[in-house]
């Protein structure tokens, strides 16, 4: 009995070249989607009603606006004027603001505590950590 191995050789390799389409996603394009090059922009009149679009060439400027850059630290806000809207606004972020209120403290343990917040997350410049520390120290200072 002689078993012809061709059949047997090109099943398995269809098998195996299903899997592999099945698993990596299906057969990919022959050729790649170019991006276009030109786009399409309007071109005002006398009458200030856009004619049909025109192609600019890929080279051409266009006025399109750019993100600013981000800010190395936040942008002061009027929460950052004000030591009281500092500690609605940046403090209960992450916690009620009657941990704050019920405790008392002096100014020194007013900044560990400030400090430690400041490493934990809460977002606080140099002169906002001084003036939230100033206002708990008379509000809720020993």
């Amino acid at each position: 009995m002689h078993i012809n191995a061709r059949p047997v050789l090109l099943g398995a390799v269809g098998l195996l070249a299903l899997g592999l389409l099945l698993g990596c996603g299906g057969p990919s394009p022959a050729t790649p989607v170019a991006a276009p090059t030109t786009a399409p922009t309007a071109v005002p009149t006398a009458a200030g009603v856009g004619e049909e679009p025109t192609a600019v060439s890929a080279g051409e400027a266009t006025a399109t606006p750019q993100p600013a850059a981000p800010a190395t630290e936040a942008a002061p806000t009027l929460a950052a004027l004000d030591p009281e809207a500092l500690l609605q606004e940046r403090c209960s972020t992450c916690h009620g603001l009657g941990r704050v209120t019920s405790a008392t403290k002096s100014a020194d343990d007013w900044r560990k505590t400030v400090v430690r917040m400041v490493a934990k997350g809460a977002s606080l410049s140099d002169a906002e950590i001084e003036a939230l520390v100033e206002y708990l120290a008379q509000k809720y200072g020993k």
